[in-house]
């Protein structure tokens, strides 16, 4: 009975531990164990070999710690390598033009080791809108990983395949939520007509940020309706979050280039502060 017990409890820490798909930093989770002795370095080691042990001897626990370009809970099996995700527009051999193409999130080790690949919709189901990008738009196509490293972030059009030039047509424009499993969800939409959607930002997965030709936008996930937040400056390429405050940058010829958006997250309209 104790056993099962203890058992029941590994299990709901190691849960409550869980991986963050990261792309670009390493997000390491520290799992800490209550032993009678130091297991670090024995037959009863209970971190991963990408992970370092340590024991200490006044509380009885050893910590399990995911190396660098690793990440995980640090157990047996619970270190992965680091990944970067890649926004591919097309097969790659098909010639690009600017009518709706499909959108492909393809996954590799920081090693070069291809993962896998997540196909965004091209089709609609329930609630989920289709995601495709125009194959021409170099400014699209930006992508983030919400500051909970939980979701990839990423903008696109609710078009059929081959609709004529996408990206200033009169559909909805979509932006995505991906999280480490491949889990998709586009239900989250805006009419801008004729606009160009670029990039998105989140904390949580809940609470969006979204850029384009029409400015930056707020909207939560599942909406149809969004908050503007641009007061002056719009054509804007990337939006992104960095210790809780929200950035941009503009298009070449824009008083702000790289600028700072109110104060930590607003909702509501500001102006934006020049920073290069």
């Amino acid at each position: 009975m104790l056993r099962s017990l203890w058992y029941g409890l590994l299990l709901l820490l190691i849960v409550a531990c869980q991986l963050a798909w990261s792309i670009s930093e390493s997000t390491s989770c520290q799992l800490k164990l209550q032993y009678s002795k130091n297991t670090c370095g024995s037959k009863d080691d209970p971190c991963d070999e990408h992970a370092t042990c340590s024991y200490d001897t006044t509380t009885k626990v050893v910590n399990c710690t995911c190396e660098d370009g690793y990440v995980g809970n640090g157990t047996s099996g619970n270190c992965q390598e680091n990944t970067i995700v890649i926004y591919r527009v097309g097969d790659g051999t098909s010639t690009l033009t600017s009518a709706g193409t499909p959108v492909f999130l393809d996954e590799y080790t920081f090693t070069g080791i291809f993962v896998k690949t997540t196909s965004l919709p091209t089709t609609v189901s329930g609630s989920n809108m289709k995601l495709v990008a125009s194959g021409t738009a170099t400014l699209e196509g930006l992508m983030t990983l919400s500051t909970d490293g939980r979701f990839v972030m990423l903008t696109g059009y609710n078009a059929d395949i081959g609709s004529a030039t996408v990206a200033t047509s009169s559909v909805s424009r979509v932006v995505g939520r991906v999280d480490k499993n491949g889990t998709i969800d586009t239900t989250t939409t805006a009419n801008l007509s004729g606009q160009g959607i670029r990039s998105a930002a989140s904390t949580n997965g809940m609470d969006i940020w979204f850029a384009g030709t029409a400015g930056l936008l707020y909207t939560t996930l599942g909406s149809n309706t969004f908050t503007n937040i641009s007061a002056t400056v719009t054509n804007i390429r990337q939006t992104a979050i960095f210790a809780n405050q929200l950035y941009v940058s503009t298009s070449t010829g824009s008083s702000v280039r790289i600028g700072s958006v109110g104060t930590a997250l607003p909702t509501v309209q500001f102006h934006f502060s020049s920073l290069i």
